[in-house]
């Protein structure tokens, strides 16, 4: 009797249709090293990997990116210089040019940094990601560490 009453409690949750997918698009920089240095900009190099489940092509001839592209940063490994500017990074991956299936890497990928940029309002100016009826993004793991390692 316990049971079926709690059943009965859960079947409207059960019942509800199911949310779809969420369709944005990811990517991740990872393995910063610093090129060239100025006081005004920095050149970095970095990989770029598509972490997300469908293909990102985005460049300076083609459409610009997805406005739910989220990139991801190796926040462990950015350069001190831009710790706290973090959306430059975000903004100069924006114009070069992307063409990356889903699971794929980019290695030796040159982003040239203006450090000199007029601040945004990144409230104003961040699309929304997600609506909430349409379920929440795919789970992030920003930095994994190895804590053991066995020949297995």
């Amino acid at each position: 009797m316990k049971y079926s009453c709690l059943l009965l409690l859960l079947l409207p949750l059960f019942s509800a249709a199911q949310t779809p997918i969420y369709k944005g698009l990811r990517i991740s920089l990872f393995a910063f090293e610093t090129t060239k240095q100025a006081p005004k900009s920095i050149t970095l190099r970095c990989s770029v990997a598509n972490t997300g489940r469908y293909p990102v092509v985005y460049g300076k001839n083609e459409t610009q990116p997805h406005p739910t592209l989220v990139v991801e940063l190796d926040t462990q490994a950015i350069p001190a210089l831009l710790r706290g500017r973090e959306h430059l990074l975000s903004e100069a991956v924006k114009k070069e040019k992307i063409n990356l299936q889903a699971g794929a890497v980019r290695t030796k990928l040159e982003l040239k940094i203006n450090l000199q940029a007029a601040p945004t309002d990144t409230a104003a100016s961040t699309p929304i990601l997600q609506n909430p009826q349409e379920g929440c993004p795919d789970l992030v793991f920003d930095t994994v560490f190895v804590s053991r390692y066995t020949d297995r």
